[in-house]
């Protein structure tokens, strides 16, 4: 690749921490969903202020922009939806349907229809033209953390926290399979950009990629697991998104970490590091070139990814992930045909193995850059730049207190508006 992921902007201003992050796709603009029930704006000029909704009375569970960028849908454990205009004013509509916390909203691709997650055990389909209810899917046995459109609409998947990913035929309101695996609940599931797989992240700590055709699991990550004495113990992976290429893969972590796997290859291919604590939310934009961050620190953090538009030859072309092998590394897999308009076709081929040893290869850290030993920095050179990092931090310290003092205003402000 040309470069590495850098930090390009990061954003503090929630209270409690993030459970979300969404790219608008018309320009430079991150929404962030936080427990502190407040849904915010955050502009990439200099000049701009951060926007902040106010309307949850509860923990604000996810949010999301409509493929257009002229709405922005949010979740809430206050059991609504709202569909916000993502402009300064904030004006919402409300949609009530859940008799319990709302865990995620989702978009179809042509901005028609809106489906939501909820720890009522189902999900829900509504249509924006009117703002009406239209449909259920209910069939998990626990919360369902997750439910997303494929891009074409036809279908759904949904996650929970019974361990299992259900898909589902939107038409007919029917569940179409069953994907069992993971050992804990299931936190997110997507489709891939061209429908044909899923990709799911638990509890367990583990990423796995599913065949939606063939109904099988092609790929296996023991994503964010921790060592200790020697041990490896599972940390919750939080939250995953296929890049528009669909030739990666991103997953958070309450390890503190970032991942970016090469699908193609089957290995990790960066290891990102900017949470003090836990990483619940990650996101790419719709160009691929920046992806988003938020965490238990109440951060949000945007990494430019361009060097993962620029590596690939042929951006546009999805490939289909490459099966695991037990003895020998994978060989490249075929392009994926497109999936057929009819029922989802089951080929005649073996299930992928189960959880298979992945190669120590696949998972190193990518190699540090060498840095100068601080020996040979002259005394006065590095007196100076410690001079410097100290006031850096002073300026710091103090930028955040002007800002915990605006936000303060801003609340009251809120207040009386309200009354």
């Amino acid at each position: 690749m040309a470069s590495d992921p850098f930090i390009e902007r990061s954003f503090r201003g929630h209270r409690d921490h993030i459970t979300s992050v969404s790219f608008n796709p018309a320009f430079k603009q991150v929404a962030s969903a936080g427990n502190d029930g407040y849904v915010m704006l955050w502009n990439f000029k200099e000049n701009m202020r951060a926007f902040k909704f106010v309307g949850h009375k509860g923990a604000a569970t996810h949010v999301q922009y409509s493929p257009t960028g002229q709405l922005l849908a949010s979740a809430s454990k206050d059991r609504t939806v709202r569909l916000w205009v993502p402009s300064a004013r904030g004006e919402s509509t409300e949609l009530k349907g859940h008799s319990a916390g709302v865990q995620c909203v989702s978009f179809s691709a042509d901005s028609r229809l809106l489906l939501t997650a909820s720890e009522d055990k189902s999900a829900k389909v509504w249509s924006l033209v009117d703002r009406r209810f239209r449909g259920s899917f209910t069939g998990h046995l626990h919360f369902v953390n997750t439910a997303h459109f494929s891009n074409d609409a036809r279908f759904a998947v949904t996650a929970s926290e019974d361990k299992t990913v259900r898909l589902w035929d939107v038409a007919e309101r029917a569940n179409v399979h069953v994907f069992s695996g993971h050992t804990a609940g299931v936190r997110a599931a997507k489709f891939s950009p061209d429908g044909t797989c899923v990709a799911s992240a638990a509890a367990d700590g583990a990423i796995k990629v599913v065949d939606v055709r063939s109904r099988t699991l092609v790929q296996h990550y023991p994503g964010h697991m921790e060592l200790r004495g020697g041990v490896a113990l599972a940390n919750v992976a939080t939250d995953v998104d296929f890049h528009p290429t669909g030739n990666y893969l991103v997953s958070s972590g309450l390890d503190g970490t970032t991942k970016i796997w090469d699908i193609r290859e089957g290995r990790l291919l960066y290891s990102l590091h900017s949470h003090t604590n836990g990483v619940t939310a990650c996101a790419f934009n719709a160009g691929g070139d920046l992806l988003a961050t938020g965490g238990d620190d109440n951060l949000v953090v945007v990494w430019d990814a361009s060097c993962m538009v620029e590596s690939d030859p042929n951006p546009n072309a999805a490939r289909e992930p490459r099966k695991k092998a037990a003895a020998q590394k994978p060989k490249p897999a075929p392009r994926p045909r497109p999936a057929s308009r009819e029922a989802l076709p089951a080929p005649p081929q073996p299930p992928a193995p189960e959880a298979q040893a992945a190669p120590t290869e696949a998972y190193a850290m990518p190699p540090a850059p060498p840095q100068a030993p601080m020996a040979e920095l002259p005394e006065t050179l590095t007196a100076t730049l410690d001079q410097i990092v100290d006031q850096l931090n002073l300026i710091s310290a103090t930028l955040q207190t002007f800002d915990e003092r605006i936000t303060r205003v801003e609340d009251r402000v809120a207040g009386v508006m309200l009354r």
